[in-house]
């Protein structure tokens, strides 16, 4: 009963199964945010077939997601307005950036900057907690939005949270930026590559 959202996540061949999970879920009553891995290799064709059919199950929100954390402002931004311009405007529009390339934090900025009447969701992590090279850190996103949009986040609590929580699980399992995901990143493969060398 605690459960309000659940983020599914799909590869290219797994679409149309998918759509009809997310269908089953939107039934039960849950927000489905749909989460296509690899955004970055979807052609543009083949990203607007994917949102006229976004468009037809009327998820929460749809995402861009940069699984290999090797996505720049440019890509980011051109995936953004082609979803925006061509998704039904009631759908949420979500980013969830790996920080392979240390840009998890600056393409949440860019997407910030961009003019829409659309919702947009930062996913985000205390310390950036995350697997491989890690995700968009909390304290940084809320830190950053209270000093340029409006103050709305008590960052104290995240700082709270990585010193009651967080803090012990670092000291067994690292994650965060290294060398070889940095090359996974621009060598667009996978980090089980990296991880594996």
């Amino acid at each position: 009963s605690g459960i309000g959202g659940i983020r599914l996540t799909f590869h290219k061949e797994e679409i149309n199964q998918a759509l009809e999970w997310a269908e089953i879920l939107k039934q039960k009553g849950f927000r489905v945010f749909m989460q296509p891995v690899g955004t970055m290799f979807y052609t543009d064709l083949e990203l607007l077939r994917l949102v006229e059919k976004i468009n037809t199950l009327r998820p929460y929100a749809f995402y861009i997601v940069d699984t290999l954390g090797s996505m720049y402002r440019s890509d980011v931004s051109h995936r953004f307005y082609l979803i925006d311009k061509n998704m039904d405007p009631a759908i949420h529009l979500g980013f969830h950036g790996h920080n392979n390339l240390q840009l998890a934090f600056s393409n949440a900025q860019v997407l910030m900057k961009i003019p829409t009447r659309r919702t947009l969701i930062l996913d985000s992590s205390v310390y950036g907690m995350g697997r491989g090279a890690g995700n968009l850190p909390t304290e940084l996103i809320c830190e950053y939005i209270n000093r340029t949009i409006a103050p709305r986040y008590d960052v104290t609590t995240v700082m709270d949270l990585y010193d009651e929580y967080i803090s012990e699980i670092r000291k067994t399992h690292e994650w965060g930026y290294t060398l070889p995901y940095y090359l996974a990143a621009e060598n667009l493969c996978h980090p089980n590559y990296a991880a594996f060398l």
